[in-house]
């Protein structure tokens, strides 16, 4: 229980702390964007709910680490 408050804690003052950073206000005004992220899961291209779609076991979804390598990553890029 203690752990459960203590990240309710943690999502509460992360929001808090985005509500009042300016850019957030800018994004909120602007009226559009993209939410972009990718991880391990990306290997296998069947999207980020991968482990339940094809009810992988964790170790082989744990494996997928090994082979996700974004070398030419490059945020800065693709915004």
């Amino acid at each position: 229980m203690k752990t459960l408050y203590t990240i309710f804690l943690m999502v509460c003052l992360c929001t808090f702390a985005q509500s009042n950073n300016p850019n957030h206000k800018w994004f909120e005004e602007a009226r559009f964007g993209m939410f972009v992220h990718f991880g391990p899961y990306s290997v296998l291209c069947d999207g980020e709910w991968v482990l339940n779609s094809r009810q992988l076991k964790f170790n082989s979804y744990k494996n997928l680490q090994q082979l996700f390598n974004p070398i030419d990553y490059n945020a800065e890029e693709w915004v």
